[in-house]
């Protein structure tokens, strides 16, 4: 089911000074921080050859970015992002362990058209679960 890990995320109080730690170990920047309309929060990407990080800043405190942040002020890992073959079975299986949905139950399209859907698998596994299935 799993394809591969996609990318990681980390929230961060400060997107620029992550990016400029990331940039000093050798990570390349695919693009430079936007803001990601309606969701509240920065959001760039660092690739590191083999994966990327996606680093969000949150701006507004009562998203799930801004949530975490408050629980841990200095930041850290809050989701791991995975390729597969088919996102609605995927997002089946987590939710049959226990898995809730956040967001729309059958997905969402990103900017480059990759259906995602997010399962806060707490229970399960101890993170969000970013599942991505290409257009």
């Amino acid at each position: 089911m799993l394809k591969r890990l996609h990318h990681f995320g980390l929230v961060v109080p400060d997107i620029e000074a992550a990016l400029a730690s990331y940039d000093g170990l050798g990570g390349r920047r695919v693009r430079e921080p936007f803001e990601v309309p309606g969701r509240g929060f920065l959001l760039a990407y660092v690739d590191i050859g083999n994966t990327m990080i996606e680093l969000q800043q949150p701006l507004v405190p009562d998203n799930v970015s801004g949530r975490f942040l408050a629980a841990h002020p200095h930041g850290g890992i809050n989701h791991t992002a995975y390729e597969v073959e088919d996102v609605l079975a995927a997002r089946d299986w987590l939710t049959g362990l226990g898995g809730t949905v956040l967001g729309p139950p059958e997905g969402r399209r990103d900017d480059k058209g990759v259906l995602v859907v997010v399962v806060d698998a707490t229970r399960s596994h101890g993170t969000l679960l970013e599942l991505r299935q290409a257009a």
